[in-house]
């Protein structure tokens, strides 16, 4: 029985994993700065609105501007999500790879030494 610590860190999946991170990671700052921007302009204005009293009646060019900054929140707020999307995306296909080798690559190498092995060793004892 083990009676150490059982996490082994997987350095080289870790390593990928960032590497990943940081590829997006310029993407997701400019979609975050661009989502604070507009929920800052559109707390803004809710706040303006209620300093002033105007619950209920609003001018339609306000009303049209209040109703573009909310699609275009949801708007980055998609782009948000879909860029996580691709980030998970690629950290799992890192992960499949990672499997492929260890489940086909290594094995085939493993029986082309083996094979090599067997072709040096027929060598030897049919020279002699």
């Amino acid at each position: 029985r083990s009676r150490g610590s059982v996490r082994r860190p997987f350095t080289t999946f870790e390593r990928m994993k960032k590497t990943a991170g940081e590829q997006k990671q310029s993407e997701l700052e400019k979609i975050n700065e661009k989502y604070n921007e507009l929920t800052a302009e559109l707390n803004k204005s809710v706040q303006q609105d209620e300093e002033t009293g105007q619950q209920f009646l609003k001018a339609a060019d306000v009303e049209a501007a209040d109703k573009k900054l909310r699609e275009e929140v949801k708007k980055i707020g998609k782009a948000r999500r879909e860029l996580d999307r691709e980030l998970r995306r690629d950290i799992k296909w890192e992960g499949v790879k990672i499997q492929i080798m260890n489940i086909v690559l290594v094995p085939l190498i493993v029986l082309f030494v083996g094979i090599v092995h067997l072709v040096i060793r027929r060598s030897r004892t049919s020279a002699s």
